[in-house]
């Protein structure tokens, strides 16, 4: 039963490895240094939140799992 536990295990991190990831990196004005921005995609009829980070000196980055079919959005809010 072991055995199976931990081909289980690396059989998902094998399958998570080939998928594609995105990289995200921006600018903004510095007016919003210090605020959160937020990562959002649209799922259906919902809007639903993928990630938030700081912006520092006018960047910010955001990377992740690529998923082609959904349609995203940045937003300070």
């Amino acid at each position: 039963m072991k055995e199976f536990v931990l081909i289980s295990f690396l059989l998902i991190g094998l399958s998570l490895t080939g998928q594609n990831k995105y990289h995200i990196k921006g600018t903004i004005d510095k007016e919003y240094n210090g605020r959160d921005i937020m990562l959002f995609k649209f799922c259906g009829d919902s809007i639903v939140s993928v990630d938030t980070t700081r912006i520092k000196d006018t960047k910010f980055y955001f990377s992740g799992l690529e998923d082609l079919s959904d349609i995203s959005l940045v937003t300070t809010g």
